[in-house]
């Protein structure tokens, strides 16, 4: 190819990034980073959807950018601690999104009441709706954040289930490192419903969209009340379904990649610039 239509290429593939780039900016529908002490549900987006804080949660240390969020778990309805987030449903026309956090056990396994983490969809089962909790105390997250059908995964390594169980994921957590900062990421599309720790997929399941009004972070099951005992940091919501290697990059460096346009540009002039010069040499 002549250094001149390369440079068109280059040129071309730099313009699609950069219209790439900005859907990516606009699919952050919330970022809860907990740096901002005086407004610990301060959305550090650019999308502004703060989240009341309910209970009395404090600042605490985080993994990234300093500080995180501690939830004290308790089952008592005056004074359990969660965020809850504004009405954010007209941000997913798409039925499609990913829900990402770090979190840190105070306990595993944890008190009946103190297993909920977050409540982010409407389960079909009878008797479960709203009934989201991470860990439970078998070794298993029974999640419905984005579906409708509540999913059960297994996530740690030292919590055996009943024979007919599948065994323990190569990727499960010990109880140990469940007490430690670790990542989850689900990711929802039309088909398509995974989890993801510390950048491994460990569950994948069909099902159908579904996403509450005004969803909860720190609280799952809402009649019984089960609350989240740990310290939490870097919640982000995006309306997109993040792929594997852009779950990976929000795990290892807590960002949410987009194209690399400056450099496909840069590499666009730097072709017509060298085609000129050869017709001017010619």
């Amino acid at each position: 190819m002549k250094s001149k239509q390369l440079g068109w290429v280059f040129f071309a593939l730099a313009i699609v990034g950069m219209s790439v780039g900005v859907v990516h900016a606009q699919a952050v529908v919330a970022r809860y980073s907990f740096e901002n002490a005086d407004n610990l549900g301060k959305d550090s987006s650019t999308a502004g959807n703060d989240a009341a804080v309910v209970g009395s949660p404090v600042q605490s240390a985080g993994q990234f950018g300093g500080n995180g969020i501690q939830l004290d778990g308790t089952s008592s309805i005056s004074f359990r601690d969660y965020l809850q987030l504004p009405d954010i449903s007209s941000h997913f026309g798409g039925q499609q999104g990913t829900l990402a956090l770090w979190m840190n056990l105070n306990l595993f396994p944890p008190d009946p009441s103190q297993s909920g983490w977050v409540y982010m969809g409407d389960s079909g089962d009878p008797g479960d709706e709203d009934d989201t909790h991470y860990p439970w105390r078998d070794g298993r997250a029974y999640l419905n954040a984005l579906r409708n059908d509540r999913q059960s995964v297994h996530i740690s390594s030292e919590r055996p289930l009943d024979s007919e169980d599948p065994p323990p994921c190569p990727t499960c957590l010990t109880d140990a490192e469940l007490m430690e900062w670790h990542h989850v990421a689900i990711t929802s599309d039309a088909n398509d419903w995974k989890v993801y720790q510390n950048g491994n997929l460990i569950y994948q399941a069909d099902g159908s969209w579904s996403l509450p009004t005004a969803p909860k972070v720190g609280q799952g099951r809402v009649d019984n009340g089960e609350s989240f005992d740990g310290l939490m940091d870097e919640v982000w919501i995006v309306n997109v379904a993040l792929n594997e290697t852009q779950v990976n990059r929000l795990y290892t460096e807590n960002m949410i990649p987009e194209p690399s346009s400056l450099v496909i540009l840069l590499g666009g002039l730097a072709a017509l610039a060298t085609g000129r010069s050869r017709r001017r040499r010619g």
